[in-house]
């Protein structure tokens, strides 16, 4: 489980440094696996200005930049096709190893020209994919600022082990309570404000065929979205445990599942062949097109989320190509549901095919916290990228959890693990 040391932070207002927070998860049982400094990554790497450009004069894919930083000027000799003079850069100085390739920077002689340092792109720096040419940011960018800071990416990844009994660890709210509980400390859960509520009512309806193989599934519905670019500070989080974002309503319902471990998917209502969904089990040999692109083979013993035509989504596991979010979608259905641990552990081998919501459902979820999951997701779309919510939160919940009653024999329980505990 990849976690945000900030966004630890905001939760628990621990004064612990990581490596602290990463042996008292050790000793709570979540055993440390990995600290991942991102200042550390990016040390060396500075924003910068290119103030000449000249060719090579032994080589004509090749410029030589005059670049400037906090009153330095260096020579950097660079291929990409697209740098330019006045143009502002990430620059990497002499040391600075480049996340990419691994390799650290150093003077080097270019066909007779010292070169001192490199001009970025951002797949070398491994902040997207785009590797035709240099990184050229804003103009109004400072001069001089640290990379981990212009990216807002001052932050420390802890990647810890989740036993499969832990369920409640695989969100960062669940490690923010073991964190509370050992610290003793008060939890910051994040509250969600919704606003642009439609007061019609919604008629899209639910039905459960199998109970015991999905006992809640509830769903809200938004209309008039937009599908935009998250904000910066969400697309941060995300990129930090390991998360490519992909825009508002997937990255929010991503985000939810990692800030409370409550799976979450999106449906485009507009694919839909009616404003109904069945929950039941596929038939044998069904074809189904996932996310992915990719084609499954179904069989009766997987559990599938349907339209009254087609299935849309392979429950628990992934949703399906015939109902992704793109541009175009304007209306959207946001699931947050408990389906039984067994039938997605099943389903998810005989696939081959494990998700961030597979991994969770297996596991088992948290079914009292479905409602929270879907407002707080919808209340991150509506912030940022506008919409209408229908009133109705659409709850369909035929089998009902009954929390377990435990006997407990105090003063035994005492003798046990030899703490002088009150009955209350």
């Amino acid at each position: 489980m990849k976690l945000s040391y900030n966004w630890l932070k905001e939760l628990t207002g621990t004064k612990s440094s990581p490596q602290e927070l990463g042996e008292k998860l050790t000793m709570l049982g979540f055993e440390l696996e990995e600290i991942k400094d991102y200042n550390k990554i990016y040390n060396g790497f500075i924003t910068a200005r290119v103030v000449k450009k000249e060719a090579h004069p032994d080589a004509d894919k090749l410029s030589l930049c005059t670049v400037e930083y906090n009153g330095i000027s260096q020579t950097v000799v660079c291929g990409a096709p697209n740098v330019d003079a006045n143009q502002t850069i990430i620059l990497g100085l002499e040391g600075a190893v480049v996340p990419s390739a691994g390799f650290s920077l150093s003077k080097r002689n270019i066909r007779g020209v010292e070169s001192n340092g490199m001009i970025c792109s951002k797949s070398e720096l491994e902040l997207g994919e785009d590797h035709s040419g240099i990184w050229v940011l804003p103009e109004d960018t400072p001069i001089g600022i640290p990379l981990a800071k212009f990216v807002e990416l001052d932050d420390v990844m802890i990647d810890v082990f989740i036993t499969p009994n832990r369920a409640d660890g695989a969100s960062h709210i669940g490690i923010a309570r073991e964190i509370c509980a050992k610290e003793g400390l008060k939890l910051n859960l994040p509250q969600t404000e919704l606003q642009n509520i439609d007061s019609d009512n919604t008629d899209v309806k639910i039905e459960i065929e199998n109970p015991d193989n999905c006992s809640r599934y509830s769903a809200l519905v938004l209309s008039e979205v937009k599908v935009v670019d998250s904000p910066q500070w969400l697309k941060n989080r995300l990129k930090v445990i390991g998360l490519r974002p992909r825009n508002l309503i997937v990255d929010a319902t991503n985000y939810v599942m990692m800030e409370c471990g409550n799976p979450l998917h999106a449906f485009d209502l507009g694919k839909l062949a009616s404003k109904e969904i069945i929950v039941k089990n596929a038939t044998d040999n069904l074809k189904f097109k996932s996310l992915d692109e990719k084609d499954r083979l179904l069989d009766s013993e997987m559990l599938t989320i349907n339209d009254k035509e087609k299935p849309i989504a392979i429950a628990g596991v992934m949703g399906g190509f015939n109902s992704e979010i793109d541009e175009t979608t304007q209306s959207i259905l946001i699931e947050s549901a408990y389906f039984k641990p067994s039938i997605v552990r099943k389903t998810s081998r005989k696939l081959s095919l494990q998700s961030d919501s597979s991994y969770r459902y297996e596991r088992g979820v948290d079914i009292n916290n479905l409602k929270y999951a879907a407002k707080r997701c919808a209340g991150i779309i509506l912030k940022y990228g506008g919409g209408k919510l229908s009133s109705n939160y659409i709850d369909c919940y035929p089998k009902k959890f009954t929390p377990k009653v435990i006997k407990v024999r105090y003063e035994r329980t005492r003798k046990i693990i030899g703490i002088d505990i009150d009955n209350e």
